[in-house]
């Protein structure tokens, strides 16, 4: 019986080497073909890092330029401050100005009238050792 079997299988596969061979052949094939799927999922793979990489370049990109633009603002509204400042200073200045010249004025007007009444004292002023009523100025 296991003698039959084998030598009906020595016998009979010889007529299957043809078809052996094709499938050797479809193996070696399948075998390449999953290699190149295999080459094919690493590129991926590579390139799937790359663009994690590329998205974490435009992630860092995009918060960069967020805060360049929150510095731009925040620059823009400290040189408005310092506007309005020197503008209030201005203010400050001149009012400042006004006040010197208008006590620099009435100093003037206070000397010239005291510098008068010392004047018209010495004219109509008596004489101590005279003894006689001051003249009058007509």
């Amino acid at each position: 019986n296991a003698c039959e079997q084998y030598r009906v299988l020595e016998r009979e596969l010889p007529k299957h080497e043809a078809v052996k061979q094709s499938v050797a052949v479809s193996v070696q094939k399948v075998n390449a073909a999953l290699d190149a799927v295999g080459q094919a999922w690493e590129g991926y793979k590579a390139a799937a890092a790359s663009g994690d990489q590329r998205t974490e370049y435009l992630k860092n990109m995009e918060s960069s330029a967020s805060h360049v633009l929150e510095a731009f603002n925040d620059s823009a509204e400290g040189v408005g401050f310092f506007n309005r400042l020197l503008d209030y200073l201005r203010t400050l200045r001149q009012q400042i100005d006004d006040f010197v010249f208008a006590r620099s004025e009435e100093r003037a007007d206070l000397l010239g009238s005291v510098s008068r009444q010392l004047a018209g004292m010495n004219i109509n002023a008596p004489n101590p050792n005279s003894g006689a009523p001051p003249s009058a100025p007509w």
